[in-house]
């Protein structure tokens, strides 16, 4: 930093370059102090400096400068929250109902405060005659999707099929319903040849 001798020239501004007499570079690193927080940050509001502390608890809040802001801020990380729930058949069920009824044990409950649930559904069956297996997704009472029919021709025998389906979720219940032909039975198995009826529900918050 340079001095104008001579009484009437003012003090030359105070700067920090590679320019000899003028201070050098400013050493950040270990060096300088000020009378900052731990952990705060700073920012310049156009005309001064200005210190942004770090939350009092850190909870993973990420810097950001929303829309229209005049000044960063500490705000919740954003992105999308995925929580799986898993429900495997724990024993056999079976029903001869040629209407849908509840397969106990394939029933879960999700928050229903996400965006959407993917839920798939594995189911090892068999049917004790020839015909079509009939299957559907239930929430809050009422048919959501998936619904698939297979025919069975080859007479107790375990068979494996999946599927899946989308949703916007309003409750918190996901069933799986199962019928039969009229006059067969049908068996739902906890598992078959290394194979378990599941129930599975991925919401994406």
């Amino acid at each position: 930093m340079g001095f104008g001798g001579g009484g009437s020239a003012g003090m030359t501004a105070h700067v920090h370059n590679n320019v000899p007499l003028q201070g050098g570079p400013l050493d950040f690193a270990n060096d300088t102090i000020a009378s900052l927080s731990a952990g705060s940050v700073t920012y310049s509001d156009g005309a001064a400096l200005q210190e942004l502390v770090k939350p009092a608890v850190p909870a993973g809040e990420v810097l950001t400068f929303p829309a229209a802001a005049t000044a960063p801020s500490w705000q919740a990380a954003g992105g999308v929250s995925l929580t799986q729930h898993v429900v495997n058949l724990g024993s056999s069920f079976s029903s001869s109902s040629s209407s849908f009824v509840d397969i106990t044990g394939l029933t879960l409950t999700a928050s229903g405060n996400s965006g959407a649930i993917w839920t798939t559904v594995n189911l090892v069956w068999e049917q004790n005659g020839t015909g079509t297996f009939s299957y559907q997704f239930m929430d809050a009472g009422s048919a959501v999707g998936g619904f698939q029919s297979v025919y069975h021709d080859i007479v107790d025998e375990p068979s494996s099929n999946s599927a899946s389906y989308l949703t916007t979720p309003a409750t918190q219940i996901i069933k799986i319903q199962g019928k039969a032909d009229s006059g067969n039975t049908f068996t739902i198995h906890a598992s078959a040849a290394s194979t378990w009826s599941t129930l599975q529900a991925l919401e994406i918050g």
